[in-house]
């Protein structure tokens, strides 16, 4: 499920930016950032198979791996920022109304 996979993408280097951009903003220096992404789906909500499955993730986890010489409370803020501050993210934890239309 390739189109589910571009979210996880999506996700991953969102939070790579913004946490990279972030870091040097407030004078840290990163030397290695990596995230690793996991979700589970049922896929019989997208099958259509059972109207009481989603169609979507059940459960997305995400672990980061990053060399920073920044101090580790600082980096737990910074981590704390960064998620308070990601669009992707923020998509993902929070319902947003979409409109679609079918045009000729």
């Amino acid at each position: 499920m390739i189109h589910t996979q571009i979210i996880l993408a999506g996700l991953g280097s969102c939070l790579i930016m913004s946490f990279v951009y972030h870091a040097t903003q407030r004078g840290f220096y990163v030397d290695e950032l990596g995230v690793r992404l996991e979700a589970e789906i049922d896929l019989s909500g997208f099958l259509g198979l059972s109207p009481q499955v989603r169609p979507g993730y059940q459960i997305v986890r995400l672990a980061a791996q990053v060399k920073c010489d920044a101090p580790s409370q600082a980096l737990e803020k910074l981590w704390e920022h960064v998620q308070k501050i990601s669009p992707v993210l923020d998509i993902i934890r929070n319902p947003v109304p979409v409109t679609i239309e079918l045009q000729d």
